[in-house]
């Protein structure tokens, strides 16, 4: 962190102000000097450099921490995007600055649960920058607290009693860190870098990744949580960025292809102060690369686990076919680009060695996306269903492919008790697979476990934090749950990281709805949807309980997976003590 001058306390009449301030120059050194900043039930602890909410410590990036800071210190003041910069990132080079501010800012709302429409500490100014509009306390060390100073006495007050009582509601994706064991070590892969940028290497850098991913989040189940990779590869054009992942540990490596040689430099690294723990370069034949791939992969695995656990041993994983293996990491590179021609790949992969099963397991993750998304869900299923089953009875230890049969199981067949199994299953195996959390979390929530659902989203959220899918994904079970006001906060922030998800404003709509603050109007042109679920939603609201019901006949003729929800849907509470209804609900394996 770069050095900073000292505050010096300015006073106006009705408390303490913040002098302007700069990050550079000595630190200055004096029997009393600023220790901690205190905001409703927050404390900012300016020399450990930490965030506390009632004693319970809330992990922010060192970026993080410094331009909370910065708004913090300058109270009621705007704080341009323009000072941002140059205050936290100074002569730092960085591409994407205005992408890296805005989730930097998204994750210190999401440690403080605020929200941007209804800000109870960040207030963000269009074209201009951010203000912090919560009051400020000082906590000098040793002399009392002094508040600072705010030009709306009565309006501060009222706010802070406002954000401690807002602050009683569960916190948001900072409890998240809480849910896993409180020993578990948080670690990111960072996308590998290369320095060829050829169109041979390209997908093998994003192999290494992602095999580096994978190993590792099955090394120590309930010790390592690892960083998805959605998040992880949302960022590979600015490593700044890439700190807002909040792991403790990262891993960065780069590749490079020369004269037939390959070379792999990896590096471990302490997250906070970027303390590098352990590093090593591979070298081999660049006409072995895939192999090459596989041993690094493994290699980096046993010496991270051996540095952060004792005595961690893994089993060897599986070694392919050459060219099954170069056709599984062709799929991987392409799966979230072109899943055709990745599903076209995978297949090519399982056609070459009947014994590797993680191609099967990409591929029924790529047929079940298609189910819940496309046109012809029935077909898509079952082929997911197919591959998740060879890719068990190859390799049982597979956690992708028992997490696709429990998300088959609860929204295709209905099948709650198997779906829990199968996903419990694959949590055993590998607890830092995101979507396993995010599955589960729905199956708690729809089978009456609201609470637990939600540990699970949570865990999914700290795994995943900035992928979009996962937060509106939050969003929808916070709707299911009840719990409206987060489930808007959560739709939000989908909305700030993909602006085109309009599946996020259905979610904002549908919560404000149901609290009594929005328009119905919006909801009723779900009448025009070609999904007949939503139809019947947007009839139930409207009070026409017959064109709900017959809406939702269509559904069970089709066999909408929204059924799955259909026990916590809150549009259709008015049928609730329907005959027909109650029919319904027993054919999708609920009870009363």
């Amino acid at each position: 962190m770069r050095s900073r001058r000292a505050l010096t306390p300015v006073m106006d009449g009705t408390g303490v102000i913040f002098a302007g301030c700069a990050y550079t120059g000595p630190v200055a050194t004096s029997p009393a000097t600023a220790g901690v900043l205190r905001f409703g039930v927050f404390e900012l602890d300016l020399q450990q450099q930490e965030l506390r909410r009632g004693g319970v410590l809330i992990k922010l990036t060192p970026q993080q921490f410094r331009v909370l800071r910065l708004l913090a210190e300058h109270g009621d003041q705007i704080c341009t995007r323009e000072q941002i910069q140059r205050e936290v990132w100074g002569g730092e080079v960085f591409v994407d600055f205005d992408r890296g501010l805005n989730v930097c800012i998204a994750a210190i709302r999401a440690a403080l649960n605020d929200n941007s429409e209804a800000p109870r500490f960040i207030q963000t100014l269009p074209r201009q920058g951010y203000r912090f509009v919560t009051p400020v306390e000082q906590v000098i060390i040793g002399n009392p607290p002094v508040p600072a100073a705010s030009r709306q006495a009565a309006k501060g007050s009222k706010r802070a009693v406002i954000a401690l009582a807002a602050a009683l509601v569960v916190a948001a994706i900072a409890a998240a860190y809480y849910l896993f064991p409180h020993h578990a070590k948080r670690l990111a892969v960072l996308p590998f870098d290369d320095l060829n940028g050829g169109a041979e290497t390209v997908p093998v850098a994003a192999g290494m990744t992602d095999e580096i991913t994978t190993q590792l989040g099955a090394a120590a189940p309930g010790r390592l949580a690892v960083i998805g990779r959605t998040s992880a590869a949302r960022y590979a054009a600015g490593k700044a960025a890439m700190a807002d992942l909040a792991a403790d540990y990262l891993i960065e490596g780069s590749l490079r292809s020369e004269g037939g040689e390959m070379r792999i430099s990896v590096r471990l690294l302490e997250a906070r102060g970027e303390t590098q723990i352990w590093s090593h370069t591979y070298t081999g034949s660049g006409s072995a690369r895939l192999q090459l791939q596989q041993s690094v992969a493994s290699s980096v695995t046993g010496a991270v686990t051996s540095k952060l656990f004792s005595h961690e041993t893994q089993p060897r994983p599986y070694q392919a076919d050459t060219q099954a293996a170069e056709a599984y990491w062709n799929g991987r590179y392409l799966d979230r680009r072109d899943p055709v021609r990745a599903v076209q790949w995978f297949e090519e992969a399982t056609r070459r060695d009947s014994r590797f099963a993680a191609p099967r397991a990409a591929l029924a993750e790529l047929w079940l996306t298609q189910a819940l998304t496309g046109s012809n869900p029935a077909d898509s299923f079952a082929k997911a269903r197919l591959v998740a089953q060879e890719a068990i009875k190859i390799d049982e230890r597979n956690a992708e492919a028992h997490a696709t049969l429990g998300a088959i199981c609860f929204w295709n067949d209905w099948n709650r008790s198997e779906a829990r199994r199968q996903l419990e299953r694959a949590l055993e195996l590998n607890a830092s697979l995101a979507r396993a959390h995010h599955d589960y979390g729905f199956l708690l929530v729809e089978t009456g476990a609201a609470n637990a659902g939600i540990d699970e989203l949570r865990i999914a959220l700290a795994l995943d934090p900035i992928s979009p899918r996962v937060n509106i994904d939050a969003g929808w079970v916070f709707l299911q749950a009840r719990r409206y006001d987060e489930a808007v906060r959560y739709a939000t922030r989908a909305l700030e990281l993909e602006p085109r998800l309009e599946e996020a404003r259905l979610c904002i709509a549908r919560a404000n709805f149901y609290q009594g603050r929005g328009s119905i109007d919006e909801l009723k042109k779900l009448r025009a949807s070609v999904n007949p679920y939503y139809r019947a939603m947007a009839a139930a609201i409207s009070g026409e309980k017959s064109d709900a019901l017959a809406a939702l006949d269509e559904a069970m003729a089709t066999h909408n997976v929204m059924l799955a929800m259909i026990g916590t849907e809150p549009a259709f509470d008015s049928l609730r003590s329907n005959l027909h209804f109650r029919e319904l609900q027993r054919k999708v394996g609920i009870k009363d």
